[in-house]
């Protein structure tokens, strides 16, 4: 499968580098992205468990610390009898203290989530209209297509890990909204309202720690990653592209050509109808 960026003519250096950006959460213009509304933490039931769980088996560390001739006097089943009775005069208090922190964990989730996720932004579309205007400065840059089969696309390490392979976007009506604990990965990195669903993206989540180069910028830093020569299986010139941007890329695409076969396409805008066209060409 075949997979698209779409870039300004500016940004030829990510072929000439074969560096991309993976872009924070806070620098896309969805003022959405990564951020599923958290209702609360827990259910009170299951933070009651949970504390319940955590105390027994403090009362058992500590216990087995106590000199023997405490442990004589006291049998473990006495001391945790006696921190039962107390938790049981305090219990249903637990939960809404723990949950009274949700407004401060939103706060910090969207605070580390620019200071540590990078998000690279794929699309299914290689004629998109609109993405050829929003995202290619009026059509006048290009597109890179990724082959995603590539195993830099592919370097999940476990069936848990959330980072360094390519997902398919989810797009619904209504924003996930949950308690923490009840969100999965994809409600939480991989919603995104249904008005965004003309971009048929995909995306790939890494951390911006491991990033090849950062670049400090106002606001957020610019985080870079290496990638493959390998992994470009297409470039697609746009429709408007300046004479001189034409010839770069082709030049670009020449000196990448000699690691594999790169296809080359032109973009066209369709005389009969309100759409974008591409055309292969051969250099």
């Amino acid at each position: 499968m075949i997979l698209y960026k779409y870039l300004p003519p500016a940004r030829m250096d990510v072929l000439e580098n074969l560096k991309i950006r993976y872009s924070q959460p806070g620098a896309f213009n969805d003022p959405f992205e990564v951020k599923p509304y958290i209702s609360h933490i827990s259910d009170d039931e299951q933070i009651e468990r949970g504390i319940d769980q955590v105390l027994d088996d403090e009362v058992r560390k500590l216990y087995e610390k106590l000199p023997s001739q405490v442990r004589s006097a006291f049998f473990l089943e006495q001391v945790v009898g006696l921190v039962k009775q107390r938790r049981e005069s305090l219990r249903g208090q637990f939960g809404g203290l723990v949950n009274s922190f949700t407004p401060r964990l939103r706060e910090i989730m969207e605070e580390k989530f620019n200071e540590l996720l990078g998000i690279l932004s794929l699309s299914e579309n290689p004629t998109s209209l609109l993405m050829w205007s929003h995202y290619s400065q009026n059509h006048e840059g290009f597109l890179i297509g990724f082959d995603v089969a590539h195993s830099h696309f592919n370097e999940k390490r476990s069936e848990k890990d959330e980072f360094g392979y390519v997902r398919k976007v989810e797009y619904r009506q209504k924003r996930p909204n949950a308690a923490l604990t009840a969100m999965d990965a994809v409600e939480v990195f991989l919603v995104k309202a249904a008005e965004w669903a003309y971009e048929h993206e995909w995306r790939v989540l890494r951390p911006l720690p491991n990033a090849s180069q950062i670049i400090e910028a106002e606001g957020l830093p610019v985080c870079l990653f290496s990638f493959p020569p390998e992994c470009v299986a297409e470039i697609t010139i746009g429709a408007r592209a300046s004479s001189k941007d034409y010839n770069m890329l082709l030049s670009l695409v020449s000196n990448l050509a000699s690691e594999r076969s790169i296809r080359i396409y032109k973009a066209k805008l369709s005389e009969m109808e309100f759409k974008v066209e591409r055309q292969q060409i051969t250099i």
